[in-house]
């Protein structure tokens, strides 16, 4: 069986302007009992959902999970061997050598040095995935973040030093403040000079109840224009696939196909996935739920702390069990973000249904309107699809 599993770690530094992400600022005295709980949640999934055989991906994301301290994340990693992999905190790098496990942890330049990252490589993580957002001072500091440019070259660098051949940035664009210049330049550092081997590039999404909604809302955020925004999404998709990086799915860009991000594949193959905890939620198929069901845990730590310790609630407080439909939509979209698209085998295997039943009038008008091109076991998205990819998908759900 093929299973990613997922840790969430909900503390941070200080909060981003544009984040949405549940995450604090200010409970670092919950750091231990949370890592324990962490414990008590796996276990209790793992039995839960008849688990006996290792993921094949863990991601660690938050939230900034390197703010945990040394002792806790090496805890958590120790914790993480022993339930899944059935080992001591002294083999759990060299079985995941063994089992090809792909192991990574979401990292902030400003929260981490050699000591550190030494650590994380002697326990077995092998991937790196770090939120850089920017090389430009000033637009780091009107995202919010903690870290400067000199910060990301130092994370990239030391991470080589320390043994990381497997390495990603994020950057983000259509910011305030930006320009098509500015993101040429940062395009051009990630690509080229930093020698990385990942690159997830995101436009920015202003959401609610965040720092950025409020300034949108009383008239005092400037983002550019939707014709600037247009323009560097072009470029982008253009210019990174020209510097080497294949474009594997709608905002990644893998260096070379060892380094596409296995444990995010997942979730747009619709595979099974184990969340654990504040506000994780977990996706699992089985005879209960045959098309899958999704579990969602609780947001705040309060309340999390009580479904773990007190009700033993492992699978969260809400279920949500999909129907034969709602799987079929979900299937198709998650797919379709992805460069290879829907495979139509595949979704006949999964289903037991005829995808050109379902579907053979909606993918006549996308191709009509070149939105997406089909062929006898694939449907993908155009160039013209893809960036305009949620009007595709709502015709799929």
């Amino acid at each position: 069986m093929t299973w990613g599993l997922y840790v969430h770690i909900p503390f941070c530094r200080r909060k981003c302007f544009y984040c949405d992400f549940v995450s604090y600022d200010d409970q670092d005295e919950l750091m231990p009992r949370y890592v324990e709980a962490l414990a008590a949640e796996m276990r209790g999934k793992k039995r839960l959902f008849d688990i006996d055989t290792p993921p094949t991906t863990v991601y660690i994301g938050g939230g900034t999970p390197t703010v945990l301290p040394l002792r806790l994340i090496t805890r958590l990693l120790a914790v993480i061997g022993d339930i899944f992999f059935g080992v001591a905190a002294t083999e759990f790098a060299a079985r995941l050598r063994e089992t090809a496990t792909e192991f990574t942890i979401e990292v902030n330049p400003g929260t981490v040095n050699e000591e550190y990252l030494t650590q994380l490589v002697h326990c077995g993580v092998n991937r790196l995935s770090i939120g850089a957002q920017s090389f430009n001072n000033e637009l780091l500091r009107s995202l919010g973040r903690i870290h400067s440019t000199d910060d990301i070259f130092g994370a990239v660098l030391t991470a080589k030093k320390v043994g990381f051949d497997n390495i990603s940035v994020d950057l983000m664009y259509a910011v305030p403040g930006e320009t098509l210049e500015t993101l040429r330049s940062d395009i051009a550092i990630a690509a080229t000079k930093l020698d990385l081997q990942h690159i997830s590039v995101y436009g920015l999404t202003i959401e609610p109840n965040t720092r950025f909604a409020a300034l949108q809302k009383s008239g005092k955020l400037l983002l550019p224009d939707d014709d600037t925004v247009d323009a560097m999404y072009d470029y982008l998709t253009y210019e990174l696939p020209r510097k080497g990086f294949r474009r594997y799915e709608i905002s990644n860009y893998a260096g070379g196909d060892g380094f596409v991000s296995r444990h995010n594949l997942g979730y747009w193959h619709f595979r099974n996935y184990i969340g654990v905890g504040a506000a994780a939620h977990s996706f699992w198929r089985n005879v209960n739920a045959p098309y899958g069901g999704r579990f969602f845990n609780p947001h705040s730590l309060k309340e999390y702390f009580s479904a773990v310790f007190d009700q033993e609630k492992y699978c969260g407080i809400k279920e949500d069990i999909l129907d034969l439909r709602s799987a079929i939509g979900e299937f198709c979209f998650l797919g379709l973000r992805t460069a290879e698209g829907i495979e139509k085998q595949r979704f006949n295997d999964f289903f037991g249904q005829n995808f050109d039943f379902f579907f053979a009038p909606t993918i006549k008008k996308l191709s009509e309107r070149g939105a997406v091109i089909a062929d006898d076991n694939h449907v993908k998205l155009t160039p013209l699809g893809a960036k305009y990819g949620n009007m595709v998908f709502a015709e799929f759900v």
